[in-house]
């Protein structure tokens, strides 16, 4: 079974903003995660990007391997697809995909 978080990494994780975030429109709080995708011959990857307040996905990315463009081709989907307010919070685990130097 692939592993999709690999948290021991010396890269700069940053804080934790969700805890007491009130929602009250969509786009104040994106979350990603990554998943596998199992298939006859192969695993695949999903990233995601969802918005917290409507529940829906607003980017995604398939792959084969756990790669930059997995995390960062869904979070240019979610971009270019909605609307980005200052105040919006991208939420993610401290994996090393999404710990960036």
């Amino acid at each position: 079974m692939p592993a999709t978080t690999k948290s021991q990494h010396r890269l700069p994780c940053y804080p934790n903003l969700v805890p007491g975030l009130h929602l009250t429109d969509i786009n104040q709080l994106w979350v990603a995660d990554i998943t596998y995708i199992r298939l006859p011959r192969q695993f695949l990857y999903l990233a995601a990007v969802l918005d917290a307040y409507s529940q829906r996905v607003i980017g995604w990315v398939l792959e084969e391997h756990i790669v930059v463009r997995l995390t960062l081709g869904a979070l240019q989907m979610a971009v270019s697809t909605c609307s980005v307010k200052p105040e919006l919070v991208h939420h993610f685990d401290r994996g090393i995909q999404y710990a960036y130097d």
